[in-house]
């Protein structure tokens, strides 16, 4: 296999370092992105936890503050079973009391469900009786976590879609702009092989060109054009001389040797 067949041109190149930045670019932000939102929504998402457990302490003391000892349990337990019951998100409730022992825990009846905690949040339980805050205990909250789940899902799909399709364009831009400047050295590249095979005067189209390419490509049609005139001031001094045959026209063999010298 040839050297030529197996090489990459220099378009190739182009394209090719243009996918590799904006690819490494684009999959950097999305990633930083994401990671950033997805914290966001657990900082959230644990603040809700706190002000929950907060509200249930709250509540707790106000529906045992009345109620004997042995029946705190059970008024507990059925206070927990309905808010777990019509709330998917908290996978269990515990209290304690001030001595840490445990008063009553939804464990213990949905074992499965308690599981699946992923965050859990504590507060306690306090008493005001006429200014004097005395502490009965405390309730933890745990929580599953499947809205943040749902959120962090859809949020990384939407992103990702929005990322994808910014490479694309981006992707796209880089190809148009490499073929577009490419064609246009390839132009020049041309032009000059013309200039060197005695050519002279050939000029290129500066049409659907701009900035340093066009500026690039009139100096080229002006030097071409300057060498066009030199050359022709120098076949009109030097006619007889390049009139080898002497039949007053300079034939192509003459043009051909001519040239020749003029490479070397």
């Amino acid at each position: 296999m040839s050297t030529k067949s197996i090489s990459i041109s220099t378009q190739n190149k182009l394209i090719l370092l243009g996918l590799v930045i904006s690819t490494v670019l684009i999959v950097g932000l999305a990633v930083f992105a994401i990671t950033n939102i997805q914290q966001k929504i657990s900082e959230v998402y644990a603040g809700f936890g706190e002000i929950l457990t907060k509200t249930l302490a709250i509540e707790s003391v106000e529906i045992t503050k009345d109620v004997q000892e042995f029946d705190k349990f059970s008024t507990l337990q059925a206070h927990t079973r309905s808010i777990i019951n019509s709330n998917n998100e908290i996978a269990f409730i515990e209290f304690k009391d001030a001595d840490n022992k445990i008063i009553y825990s939804s464990k213990n009846d949905y074992p499965n469900r308690a599981k699946q905690a992923l965050i859990t949040s504590s507060s306690q339980m306090i008493v005001n009786d006429n200014g004097v805050k005395t502490n009965i205990g405390k309730v933890t909250v745990g929580l599953s976590g499947g809205a943040t789940k749902d959120i962090s899902h859809a949020t990384r799909n939407s992103m990702l879609v929005v990322f994808t399709v910014a490479w694309l364009v981006f992707t796209l831009v880089i190809l148009i702009n490499t073929i577009l400047i490419t064609r246009e050295l390839s132009m020049l590249h041309h032009g000059v092989k013309k200039i060197s095979t005695g050519q002279f005067g050939y000029t290129l189209d500066d049409k659907n060109t701009s900035g340093e390419i066009k500026d690039l490509i009139h100096a080229f049609n002006d030097m071409s054009l300057r060498l066009h005139q030199t050359f022709a001031q120098f076949l009109s001094s030097n006619f007889a001389a390049i009139d080898k045959d002497g039949d007053g026209t300079i034939s192509s063999d003459d043009m051909s040797n001519l040239t020749s010298k003029l490479a070397q």
